[in-house]
């Protein structure tokens, strides 16, 4: 069990979440309600709001997957 604290860097959010960094950053700049900070080198964000972020659904692309047409028989 880890200790849970009021804030954690990129690295350790992407463990939890299990997504790339690259990912947490594009959910920083899209909501500007998760405070970060610098401790250091690292990139530390505010835990609560950052949780409550990675909790939405993602809408991925509305395309079909697989052939443009659908086929049922």
């Amino acid at each position: 069990m880890m200790v849970v604290q009021e804030y954690i860097t990129l690295e350790m959010a992407a463990t939890i979440y299990d997504k790339s960094t690259r990912t947490i950053r594009r959910r920083l700049e899209a909501n500007p309600r998760i405070s970060t900070g610098r401790q250091g080198k690292a990139l530390v964000m505010w835990m609560p709001a950052l949780h409550a972020e990675m909790m939405k659904p993602v809408n991925k692309g509305g395309r079909p997957r697989g052939s443009a047409r659908p086929r049922w028989n």
